[in-house]
């Protein structure tokens, strides 16, 4: 029985709005893992470490999630399409991105092949989509190039920076990834993307946010041929309040698959990480970041592996480095399942400051993960 007429068939609530024209699609991914993590010998931790099962959102191949994908032909060449994603953790049910009942994602479009797509409501960003060509599991496992640093600058609590490096005012709290996006996602956001001409495809969005949210707006390039992938996005975010312009955020990426080894790289220059309005109690300035990685396939067992390194510009002036280097094996036991294990250990200016986070449960300045993950 085909996936869209058992997506029918459980969920009824869709059954009268389906025709011989659309389609409902049920599906979903389970993925958890047990990691052991050792935090830094200066954290609040005390190089202690700790075992937990977790998510794959964290150190594993993907997030947990089941979704529905509507498509309807609406004839002419055009067609109508939504996408409702729920995140959850595997390890316990509960639902992730802070609850949200669809909070991957949640979107409806038209679209046609001459004309390209438009889509409107909560999808991935231009940014997060480049970051493909230079991630050789596409943001996942210990070569994950979007982990998430926290920069805290409270001395005696979790990820903080030596004393003095940062400003004590507000006590405040900033979390950003290695190589940034401004966020995987952004809400209430307008996209159109265009038709693909002789491999470049181009889209545009802007996000209009709601009440007092920031907005965003960027674009992206990308070009893919063969074995040849390249991409180049630019995202900015502007605040409701200060009407600054900042998160000036620049992406390039590129990959060539060389059939025994897939090579990747990229490049991120972000301006303005936090809005100046923030004034003394702002704690980082600008980041650059590199990375460059492989992907070995070797029949059902992949070997992926990657470095990157940032540098960060504080708002005290000082540039800490930090640097992360990950590598993964995953073996095949079908098309949809499979198990992996995976090995990352982070170093520069502030590793010995890093703790486990008690968030996800398990990211350390040194982390070994077994698991496994299996969709339907």
């Amino acid at each position: 029985m085909k996936k869209s007429v058992l997506a029918l068939a459980v969920l009824g609530a869709f059954a009268g709005a389906a025709s011989a024209q659309s389609s409902v699609t049920l599906y979903g991914i389970v993925d958890l893992n047990v990691t052991y993590a050792k935090a830094g010998d200066q954290s609040a931790l005390l190089g202690g470490n700790r075992t937990s099962m977790i998510d794959g959102a964290v150190n594993g191949k993907n997030g947990s999630r089941w979704g529905l994908r509507v498509n309807e032909d609406l004839g002419g060449g055009l067609k109508a399409f939504a996408v409702l994603e729920s995140g959850f953790d595997g390890s316990t049910g509960s639902s992730s991105q802070g609850g949200r009942l669809f909070g991957r994602q949640a979107f409806v479009g038209l679209g046609s092949n001459a004309l390209g797509e438009v889509r409107l409501g909560r999808q991935y960003t231009p940014s997060h989509e480049v970051m493909a060509f230079i991630d050789p599991a596409d943001k996942s496992y210990a070569t994950n190039v979007t982990e998430v640093v926290s920069f805290n600058a409270a001395s005696t609590t979790a990820n903080r920076l030596p004393v003095g490096w940062v400003p004590l005012t507000g006590n405040r709290q900033v979390n950003v990834q290695m190589m940034n996006n401004n966020g995987t996602r952004r809400d209430n956001m307008a996209q159109y993307i265009t038709p693909n001409f002789v491999g470049f495809q181009g889209a545009i969005y802007g996000a209009l946010g709601e009440g007092t949210a920031d907005r965003g707006q960027g674009g992206k390039i990308v070009y893919t041929a063969g074995p040849i992938g390249a991409g180049v996005s630019y995202e900015t975010l502007k605040g409701f309040a200060s009407g600054n312009t900042y998160g000036k955020n620049l992406v390039v990426g590129a990959s060539w698959d060389f059939g025994f080894a897939k090579i990747l790289g990229g490049y991120n220059d972000v301006k303005d990480v936090e809005d100046p309005a923030k004034g003394a109690t702002r704690i980082l300035k600008d980041q650059k970041a590199g990375s460059i990685g492989t992907a070995i396939p070797l029949g059902a067992f992949n070997i992926l592996a990657n470095y990157t390194e940032t540098k960060y510009t504080l708002a005290t002036g000082l540039e800490p480095k930090f640097y992360k280097f990950g590598i993964t094996g995953e073996y095949a036991l079908s098309k949809r399942t499979f198990v992996y294990t995976q090995f990352d250990t982070k170093g520069g200016d502030f590793k010995d400051f890093i703790t486990i986070s008690d968030v996800n449960g398990g990211t350390g300045k040194q982390n070994f993960s077994v698991g496994m993950r299996t969709a339907f």
